[in-house]
Parts: structure tokens; C-alpha cells; sequence
């Protein structure tokens, strides 16, 4: 609340989406992996408020990245597409972490975690990159949605 209530205000003008999308998504991967290497306690306190911080600068970036490429008549069912998404994940993430838990120690759930996050980094840092900014643009620019581009997430066509 406090990171997309009073921050994401002001570092959004300043830094835009995708640098927003890739530092929140740097930060939940480096303090996953300092979760499960904690020695202690007392340093859960600031690495679990990164981890949030993270998130609520993830979380609403690729939600304004994601309707700011999609036409107008097609936004709707994205973003409804990308709430549901986002709910199962929300329903998914702790019953595969409870497994991972039980089944592989404590700190199983928060490696996982940090390489899934690396991994969206990596893929949000290859999607938004200058060469495919500009094929999307190339495509958005001759209108309509392309049966390949329900798929890759581009439109235009």
C-alpha cells in the first residue's frame, strides 16, 4: 500500500514502467534468495519489506505495460485475461510452496521463488527491449490484433 500509494506516484513520472517493472522484479528475486540464506531473524524484517516493495513496483507496471500495448477494442479481455492470471498465481504460488516446504526444506519456496522472478526478469528485459519496442510499434501501427500476436502478447498485424 505504502509503495503504490505514496511511491509508485512519484517514481513512476520520473523512471516510467519499464525500468519500474525491472527493478521491482530485481528486487523480489535478490530478497527471495536472501529469505532462504537468513541467518537470522532480525534480518527477515528489511528484506521482507524490500521483497514487497518489489512487488508493488512489479505488479502495476506490467499491468500499465500490458494495456498501453493492446488496442482499445482488445482491452477488456487482456486485462481481464491478466487479472486471472494473476489470481490463479496468487492461488497456485503457496500450494506449490507448501509442497516445495515439505518436500524439499524451508528455504526450497523462497529459490524457487528468486528464480522465477529472475526468470520474469530476463523475459521482461528481452520483451522490452529497443528491437522489439519497435516491432511492436511496426505492428500496432497497421492495426488489428494478429492471430500470432494473441500468443507473443504483440499486436497490430
Amino acid at each position: 500500500m505504502l509503495t503504490q500509494g505514496v511511491l509508485l506516484g512519484k517514481l513512476q513520472p520520473r523512471f516510467g514502467e519499464r525500468r519500474l517493472l525491472r527493478a521491482g522484479l530485481a528486487l523480489m528475486a535478490v530478497n527471495l534468495a536472501l529469505v532462504a540464506v537468513a541467518p537470522s531473524g532480525a534480518l527477515l524484517y528489511p528484506v521482507v519489506g524490500l521483497l514487497a516493495v518489489g512487488g508493488g513496483l512489479a505488479i502495476p507496471a506490467v499491468t500499465a505495460l500490458i494495456s498501453r500495448r493492446v488496442p482499445g477494442r482488445a482491452q477488456g479481455k487482456v486485462m481481464g485475461g491478466t487479472q486471472a492470471v494473476i489470481s490463479v498465481t496468487l492461488i497456485l504460488g503457496p500450494v506449490i510452496s507448501g509442497l516445495a516446504f515439505d518436500h524439499l526444506g524451508v528455504p526450497a519456496p523462497y529459490w524457487i521463488g528468486s528464480l522465477l522472478a529472475a526468470f520474469a526478469l530476463l523475459s521482461a528485459t528481452a520483451a522490452l527491449s529497443p528491437a522489439r519496442r519497435a516491432h511492436t510499434r511496426e505492428a500496432v501501427s497497421s492495426g488489428g490484433l494478429r492471430a500470432d500476436a494473441v500468443k507473443t502478447g504483440e499486436t497490430g498485424g
